[in-house]
């Protein structure tokens, strides 16, 4: 009697112990996973209406698995003063991200550095519309230089990548 129920507890112990590391290993996997498992997830961009390289960006971190709400407005100015974007930074979008201002056909891998890294800045910057950025690729085309900026709480900036 005593041999069975030694062996029921061994097996009740081990399954415990599965079970156990089973959810350390899931929650490590899930901390570890990225912008799926935070708020950061969720981007709000603004956009001129009927732009369709915005939809191009947009979709591009759509298949990463961010949850991308597009607002169309006729006029982008407005967005850009309330976010305070200097004229010099200003690129063919606004999203919010993480707390963060990105401008422009951002880089998806900058974005996710800047939300790793969370520096104390308004956010990140591609000015004008580069192609072969994000959302600008064409086919046979040579792709521009571009600097993604990182522009700073104060109206500065600095380069973040260069591409």
């Amino acid at each position: 009697m005593n041999k069975i129920r030694s062996n029921r507890t061994n097996r009740l112990s081990l399954s415990r112990f599965g079970l156990i590391a089973a959810l350390v290993i899931g929650f490590a996997a899930a901390w570890t996973a990225g912008p799926a498992t935070s708020a950061a997830e969720e981007v709000t961009m603004f956009k001129n209406k009927g732009c369709q390289c915005c939809t191009k960006w947009a979709n591009q971190l759509r298949a990463k698995g961010y949850k991308v709400t597009e607002t169309g407005l006729p006029n982008m100015n407005a967005i850009k003063k309330r976010y305070q974007v200097a004229e010099k930074f200003q690129g063919c979008h606004t999203a919010i991200i993480g707390g963060y201002v990105i401008e422009g056909h951002v880089p998806l891998k900058e974005i996710e550095r800047l939300l790793r890294e969370r520096p104390d800045a308004k956010g990140l910057s591609v000015a004008g519309m580069p192609l072969g950025s994000p959302g600008m690729e064409v086919p046979g085309q040579k792709a521009d230089s571009y600097t993604v900026m990182l522009m700073k709480k104060d109206g500065t900036a600095e380069p973040y990548a260069k591409y």
